[in-house]
């Protein structure tokens, strides 16, 4: 419940919102029906609060915006894509997380790819798919909603090529890091990252960028 209004709390901040407005109290309350039917309205009103108070990047603005904008301006080529595309802009934006990462892996959650490049979630997934056979990106760790654990990918023109040790292979299967890159399950039409009765999602993002100011104390 804490990630979900915590998301809200970024929206409202987009979009503007007193405590003091009857007005936004109520549409609140409508939302946490709509969305946290099983929840006390007054605690989640107070989480809300907390939120407000730490969120420090409103809906639609943040690091990750910052770089998708420099993704789109600078495309990479990527073969069978024409530049400009979104499969393009996508390998530009690995690009530019791995650049900012410098030699550690990268975060990047396929529905807040889909957002970005205006696509849906399958898509994008299928997408770092092609672009892992394409080595152009390599995935070193699987994403796991129920862990709250995204998808961890390398860029490889900036890292190299794959340089996992072996006792990292041997431990692979424990922590969820895997060294062969394609576990898509073609009978499936969700990726890793998502919660397939839900339909959510984690993202690390603003968990790594708010410095962990959501979690309770």
């Amino acid at each position: 419940m804490n990630r979900r209004i915590f998301n809200y709390a970024r929206h409202l901040k987009a979009n503007g919102f007193s405590a003091y407005s009857e007005e936004d109290q109520n549409k609140f309350t409508a939302w946490c029906k709509q969305h946290l039917p099983d929840c006390d309205v007054e605690i989640a009103w107070t989480t809300l609060l907390k939120a407000m108070s730490k969120v420090r990047y409103a809906e639609g603005e943040g690091p990750l915006d910052d770089v998708f904008d420099c993704a789109k301006k600078y495309p990479e080529p990527v073969p069978g894509y024409r530049i400009g595309s979104p499969m393009s802009v996508l390998a530009a934006l690995c690009r530019e997380l791995q650049m900012l990462n410098v030699d550690k892996p990268f975060y990047l959650p396929c529905r807040e790819a889909g957002k970005l490049l205006g696509i849906r979630y399958q898509q994008a997934n299928d997408m770092l798919h092609a672009l892992e056979f394409l080595k152009i990106i390599q995935r070193v760790c699987n994403g796991n909603y129920q862990e709250h654990r995204a998808s961890e990918f390398r860029y490889l023109p900036l890292t190299g090529a794959s340089t996992l040790q072996d006792e990292s292979i041997e431990s692979a299967t424990d922590d969820g890091c895997i060294p062969d890159p394609l576990t898509f399950d073609s009978n499936s039409d969700w990726c890793q990252d998502c919660d397939p009765a839900t339909d959510n999602v984690f993202s690390p993002e603003y968990e790594q960028i708010e410095s962990n100011a959501y979690h309770d104390t």
